[in-house]
């Protein structure tokens, strides 16, 4: 039995496909590196940290870049760690604020609740209200628009406010967001049940299909510009995902790119967002400015 889930297993697990450091040790390095620039960021730029969305512990939000113009533009950024690492959290990926400060973009990183202490569905509800919030601040300081960013399985969270999996978020609260960028996300969670990753998850086959974003319908009249990312060193699956995710918006219509971004793996692919000459960072800029 073991033998037959081995290759699965590995196909879910992101470390495992690293060309820069062993399995056992890539997340406590990304997580190193993140709180050590996360640590400069939060030194060096005016924000408002630990503000509620909800009642739970995790269910905050901090903003950076609060000095900026009202009417900046505004980078959402949702964190991942497969609905359940906690060392994955908001204050982990302060440090992408630095290079959007620079260009006048203010910038909110969103917590949420992790399983086991909540379920997944309960965490996609966390972010609808968290996305509401968000919306609801922009549309306060009369903000150019907000871009929506998603993380690994925060990229799942993130598609699924365009699916029917998400219930609570309105036409008019989802087309305020001008883009969404997916970046190394997972967006079909059928295999994940015969994985250990649904130790503490605990999906059936029946709830992983139903909180799969591929699997389900895309919401009507999506009028915001999607971005797809993959690194040519993540796991083979997330890649796949990937560009079956950006088919199915392509082919519903909407205005959606598919960007695969050499030489990196799962988690560089994120840290070297704090560099301004980064291509990928460069792209996000680009798309942030352009709309």
């Amino acid at each position: 039995m073991q033998t037959s889930l081995e290759p699965l297993e590995k196909l879910y697990l992101p470390s495992r496909w690293s060309q820069r450091y062993p399995p056992d040790t890539i997340v406590e390095k990304h997580v190193e590196f993140a709180q050590t620039e996360s640590d400069k960021t939060r030194q060096t730029i005016p924000s408002m940290l630990n503000l509620s969305y909800g009642p739970l512990e995790k269910e905050k939000i901090d903003i950076f870049g609060t000095d900026l113009d009202n009417d900046a533009p505004i980078f959402v950024f949702v964190h991942g760690g497969y609905w359940q690492e906690e060392s994955l959290k908001r204050d982990t990926y302060h440090f992408l604020a630095t290079p959007l400060y620079k260009n006048g973009i203010k910038s909110i990183f969103v917590g949420y609740e992790l399983c086991p202490k909540v379920s997944l569905p309960e965490i996609v509800k966390e972010i609808e209200v968290a996305t509401k919030k968000c919306v609801e601040y922009a549309k306060e300081n009369k903000s150019k628009g907000v871009h929506l960013v998603g993380y690994s399985a925060g990229s799942h969270l993130v598609a699924a406010l365009y699916t029917n999996i998400a219930k609570n978020l309105s036409n008019e609260e989802r087309n305020f967001i001008k883009t969404v960028i997916l970046i190394a996300g997972v967006y079909n969670l059928e295999l994940i049940p015969e994985t250990s990753i649904n130790g503490v998850l605990n999906l059936s086959k029946t709830d992983a299909v139903a909180l799969s974003p591929l699997k389900q319908s895309l919401v009507g009249e999506i009028s915001s510009t999607m971005c797809v990312v993959s690194a040519e060193n993540d796991s083979p699956e997330f890649r796949k995902q990937s560009k079956e995710f950006h088919d199915k918006l392509e082919h519903a219509g909407v205005d959606s790119s598919a960007i695969v971004v050499p030489k990196v793996d799962h988690f560089d692919i994120v840290e070297l967002l704090y560099s301004e000459n980064f291509q990928l960072t460069k792209s996000i800029l680009d798309l942030i400015k352009n709309k």
